[in-house]
């Protein structure tokens, strides 16, 4: 069954479904809709097979949706569609919905896909504003019992008003399995993208801004956050919390996460006090260990402690990552790791390596940096091609300097130049996405 309001309150959405489907299928598609062969949807799909569906209003998406009889594609024309449910679709093949124009996106005000699989959304604006009486959790976008969902090329934001602290979330993900985000940018929320029970969950290639939290994960087997930029994380002080580009944690539900690969991710934070990778268990009266955590080749540059941060866990591997001290910061960050069993730690710059009792870590080749407690040791900037001190320094600037310590030891992240959203053109940004997809259904 599927639902697009314009109106209808978030609950009222969630636990109703009803047909509005103003026309017959037959006739909707006689009159709209044609075969093409231009756009390959998902691998696998033979272009010749996909039927291209072009619709302005969300009463044509309910019916481009459920007349849907092969793979198809649904191309929105510019503007505003509202408040849009989708639920109880589950057809064995993939279908596309993304604006007609880059230049003329349609845009969400909120989206629901609930018990529905094979859905690819591309290039769609989602503006979120909270309304009254929804509070800083809410999600512009949710979506629960789902599977083989995609969100590629989008945009997600709040009020842009320069204040993150009044909006909510953008997109929450839960109790589904082969979720893929990549190539979206993320900008001005309380949380950008929460995840709880999901399996298989891949967040690739996306940009993190003027948020107070980047990432925040409850319950994940098996997942891959990666090359994924993040700027501008700030928490709110007035209210005493506060601020990560990626939280793990284990709340009232008492999942852990299991297989997470944290890999090649980019943190430029000095605009405020933000931790980079915190993995803990939130609630304490649960004895429950994350478990299989690879944490490789991520910059950190900000004025944490909290630069990598790990508890609660057992088999971990922390290797080839940077965390620098930016500027103007009284603390440095450090590799940290407490309750943790089976633990390697390999190959990283940091100016902190604290290991609290009883953990012993294998640690080898890493390079302890000087720091304000401890001035022994190589200076930050002498390990890099470039500054990396200052106001948002480029990602490139923390390759490792060839003869310094650190290339002697092989440490530091490996940075390549294309972490965030992928650049080039749209035939560049689908072949992208055509590999990684593959990737996941490998799963």
């Amino acid at each position: 069954m599927l639902q697009v309001q314009k109106n209808a309150p978030l609950a009222h959405r969630i636990s109703i479904a009803k047909s509005l489907i103003p026309v017959a299928a037959a006739a909707f598609l006689a009159t709209i809709s044609t075969p093409v062969a231009a756009y390959v949807i998902f691998p696998g799909v033979p272009a010749s097979s996909v039927r291209t569906v072009n619709v302005s209003t969300p009463a044509q998406l309910s019916a481009a949706i459920a007349a849907a009889t092969g793979p198809t594609d649904i191309l929105l024309a510019g503007g505003n569609y509202g408040e849009v449910s989708i639920k109880g679709i589950n057809k064995p093949f993939d279908i596309v919905v993304r604006s007609a124009s880059l230049t003329n996106r349609a845009v969400f005000a909120e989206l629901v896909v609930y018990n529905t699989s094979r859905f690819r959304f591309e290039a769609l604006d989602f503006s979120h504003t909270l309304k009254a009486g929804e509070g800083l959790t809410t999600p512009g976008v949710f979506t629960s019992l789902t599977d083989r969902i995609a969100f590629t090329s989008c945009n997600f934001h709040g009020t842009k008003d320069g204040n993150a602290n009044n909006d909510g979330m953008m997109l929450f993900l839960t109790k589904s399995t082969k979720s893929f985000v990549f190539n979206n940018d993320f900008r001005q929320s309380r949380m950008s993208l929460g995840a709880m029970a999901i399996t298989n969950l891949f967040i690739l290639r996306n940009n993190f801004t003027e948020t107070r939290e980047g990432i925040n994960l409850d319950g994940v087997t098996y997942g891959y956050l990666e090359r994924n930029f993040f700027t501008k994380v700030a928490p709110n002080l007035a209210a005493g919390d506060h601020a990560d580009a990626i939280q793990v944690y284990v709340g009232s539900s008492g999942l852990t996460t299991n297989g997470l690969n944290i890999l090649a991710n980019a943190m430029i934070l000095n605009s405020a006090q933000a931790q980079g990778i915190l993995i803990q268990r939130s609630n304490p009266r649960i004895p429950y260990n994350h478990s299989a955590i690879v944490i490789r080749e991520n910059i950190y540059y900000g004025g944490m402690r909290q630069g990598i941060w790990v508890e609660d866990s057992n088999s971990l591997l922390i290797e080839r990552n940077t965390l620098i001290g930016a500027t103007g910061f009284s603390y440095q960050p450090a590799v940290y790791i407490k309750n943790v069993v089976s633990s390697t730690v390999k190959w990283n710059i940091a100016h902190f390596f604290l290991y609290v009792a009883p953990v012993v870590p294998i640690a080898s080749n890493n390079i302890d940096l000087a720091d304000a407690v401890y001035p022994t040791g190589p200076s930050a900037q002498s390990q890099f091609v470039g500054t990396v001190s200052g106001v948002d320094p480029a990602v490139t600037n923390f390759r490792v300097l060839p003869g310094s310590a650190s290339a002697v030891a092989g440490a530091g992240a490996f940075v390549y130049g294309d972490i965030g959203r992928v650049a080039g053109t749209t035939a560049a940004v689908e072949a992208k996405f055509q590999t990684e997809w593959a990737r996941l259904l490998a799963r």
